[in-house]
């Protein structure tokens, strides 16, 4: 589903920022075409980290980290993809790729990553929970803030003139980048997931959840032919809300889980009806280790 452009908005400055975006790394793409149903999938999989030292380099180092670190030293590729997980391997190939694409170079553009690590890893586990498409949440929760990765790439200086309010108000931030640039990374994204060809799901997922967000700022002119897929939508705005939360509490990670549910439950409270099964009480036990796994892909992909 193709989104309408953003009211008052010039379409060829836009179109001229999107005409210098990265193409989708070729893994990706191959990555997102693999069934996960086929009984090759594992042998796929495999043989897409095989054919990147980087990426081969990457999965070991994980696989060999202290948070998965068993009896037996990792040697080889098999052994790692055997000891962190096909899906894992698989959403990791993807983090690796786009990391690649966008290279971080800056203090603003690592946080960027992290929070978008850390959607990714709480979209997963909440998709989960929920019997829903985990890759698909994953990839939606990685995705969902590929506009200010690309405002980064077009003009540095002029996003890191900004205030940091992406950890406190996303409206504020895309009024901030409709001053800036004349278009806002919720324009940019929709732009960027369209162009890359990413599966629909994910586009009127993060469409929806982009829309949401800037609500009532109301510059996003989305086109309303398709419902959106509650569900995945709604995986996407509470794992945002939740890595936000992580974000402005940095000790989180330190605080027992009867202090960290009634934050949870005030984040949730602050939501629209998302109709998911997340309870507080799980939530709060899960963030740490949410906090903790993002951390440690960061580490791996190079973020820290």
């Amino acid at each position: 589903m193709d989104a309408e452009p953003t009211t008052g908005i010039d379409p060829t400055t836009l179109d001229n920022l999107l005409a210098k975006l990265p193409v989708l790394p070729t893994v990706v793409s191959r990555m997102l075409a693999l069934d996960k149903e086929s009984d090759d999938y594992y042998e796929d999989v495999l043989d897409l980290a095989s054919e990147d030292p980087v990426i081969a380099a990457k999965i070991i180092q994980l696989a060999s980290s202290a948070a998965l670190a068993g009896r037996a030293s990792i040697e080889t590729l098999p052994q790692a993809v055997a000891r962190v997980g096909v899906n894992q391997v698989s959403s990791l190939i993807t983090s690796i790729s786009l990391t690649k694409s966008f290279t971080p170079t800056s203090q603003l553009h690592r946080n960027l990553w992290i929070h978008a690590l850390q959607v990714a890893v709480t979209s997963r586990k909440v998709a989960q929970l929920n019997r829903m498409n985990a890759e698909q949440a994953y990839l939606g929760g990685l995705l969902h803030e590929i506009g200010r990765f690309v405002l980064l790439m077009a003009d540095m200086d002029k996003f890191n003139g900004l205030e940091e309010s992406h950890l406190t108000s996303n409206q504020t931030l895309l009024s901030q980048e409709q001053d800036a640039f004349g278009y806002n990374s919720a324009d940019v994204a929709i732009g960027v997931l369209n162009k890359w060809g990413m599966p629909e799901p994910i586009v009127v997922a993060i469409t929806h959840h982009l829309k949401s967000t800037a609500t009532p700022l109301q510059t996003l002119n989305f086109s309303t032919q398709q419902a959106a897929p509650a569900s995945l939508s709604d995986v996407l705005s509470v794992s945002d809300s939740l890595s936000l939360l992580a974000l402005q509490n940095p000790d989180i990670v330190d605080m027992d889980d009867t202090e960290i549910e009634p934050l949870v439950v005030e984040v949730l409270a602050g939501l629209e009806s998302h109709g998911l099964f997340a309870a507080p009480g799980f939530l709060a036990k899960s963030l740490p280790g949410i906090i903790e796994e993002a951390a440690g892909l960061a580490s791996s992909l190079g973020l820290s």
